[in-house]
């Protein structure tokens, strides 16, 4: 009995992109003249990855500040990929972040680890969430939610349309 031609075919290679994405829900992406002034006054800039600046549904005119690195950018993501390496590396985050509440929840369809927690600002409080697989690492600050679910599910949403696979 011969084998069907898809029982010896190798399965496609996932290929992804990984961009900002113009808009995700009621946030917009910044570009151009207005993403280099905050650019400017953002302290620091992302060792590895690349970062985007959204406004959002509030009043500030800085929604959401989005990072993500992938191992397309830092080989040495590819290094820390165990369960294990991936927990010790989001209670790192957020241990460096000194955020409070941090609450774990589902991390979508891209699997990996997604949790959200309270930090302090000079603005007020606002909330952080970080996700990791074994080819990325993304973060989220959102000053317009004050709910760790809310901003848990927008931080879905900016996973999901920044990080293509096919």
């Amino acid at each position: 009995m011969g084998q069907s031609p898809s029982a010896t075919t190798a399965p496609a290679e996932v290929e992804r992109v990984i961009d900002a994405a113009p808009r995700v829900g009621e946030y917009r992406l910044h570009t151009g003249a207005e993403a280099a002034e905050y650019q400017r006054v953002v302290p620091g800039k992302p060792e590895t990855g690349k970062r985007w600046f959204y406004d959002g549904p509030g009043e500030g005119p800085i929604g959401a500040l989005l990072q993500i690195s992938a191992v397309e950018w830092d080989a040495e993501l590819a290094g820390a990929t165990s369960p294990e390496a991936i927990s010790d590396e989001l209670r790192n985050f957020f241990a460096g972040a000194r955020a409070t509440q941090v609450t774990d929840f589902e991390a979508g369809p891209w699997g990996g680890r997604l949790s959200c927690g309270f930090v302090a600002a000079d603005t007020g409080r606002q909330i952080v969430c970080a996700w990791a697989d074994s080819t990325t690492r993304g973060q989220i600050g959102l000053t317009d939610e004050d709910s760790l679910a809310k901003a848990a599910e927008v931080a879905l949403q900016f996973r999901s349309a920044s990080e293509k696979r096919t």
